[in-house]
């Protein structure tokens, strides 16, 4: 059961008597200057959050999770499981004469040399994310150096929007 798509349904599966894992990977926390809807999502999942003792298993990314989860809903250590990223990107067996990744990138209108580092991060714009204190870090580097991307929905427009004025002001090597 991923938290915040069943995880209401909880109750009835141990009325049934069934066995509930549950996949958990943050603790809802507020952050700074969130979005009405992010205020009402934050809401949504502490309300939820109180099914989650009741799950038999509960799995988590890492154990900073398990740890941060443990403390704010009061879960025992044994019932984590942390189950890790399953690769290492310094582990792929590219061969560097193919250049993959310069050749992709091109194709998706992003100008790469092959020699910066790539920042990749996949996911929503939410506040509690703290992509603009991102942004804001790599206004500071050498733009020659790298290459930022972010892959995944736009969920807070306005964020969005500050986002895309602050890397277009500071004409950053980011794209979304």
């Amino acid at each position: 059961m991923y938290q915040e798509d069943l995880v209401f349904l909880l109750p009835i599966a141990k009325l049934l008597k069934k066995k509930v894992i549950v996949i958990y990977h943050h603790v809802p926390l507020a952050s700074q200057n969130e979005s009405f809807i992010e205020k009402v999502k934050l809401l949504y999942l502490k309300l939820l959050s109180i099914f989650i003792t009741l799950a038999d298993k509960v799995v988590t990314p890492s154990i900073e999770s398990s740890i941060a989860i443990s403390n704010k809903l009061g879960i025992s250590d044994d019932c984590f499981s942390i189950i890790y990223n399953s690769f290492d990107f310094n582990e792929l067996p590219l061969d560097p004469k193919l250049n993959c990744k310069k050749s992709f990138l091109k194709s998706h209108g992003i100008p790469y040399k092959g020699n910066e580092k790539i920042l990749l991060t996949v996911g929503s714009d939410e506040s509690r994310k703290n992509l603009f204190t991102l942004l804001q870090g790599i206004s500071k580097l050498d733009q020659n150096e790298y290459v930022f991307i972010k892959a995944g929905r736009v969920m807070v427009p306005d964020n969005n929007k500050q986002m895309i004025d602050f890397i277009s002001k500071n004409k950053l090597n980011v794209f979304f």
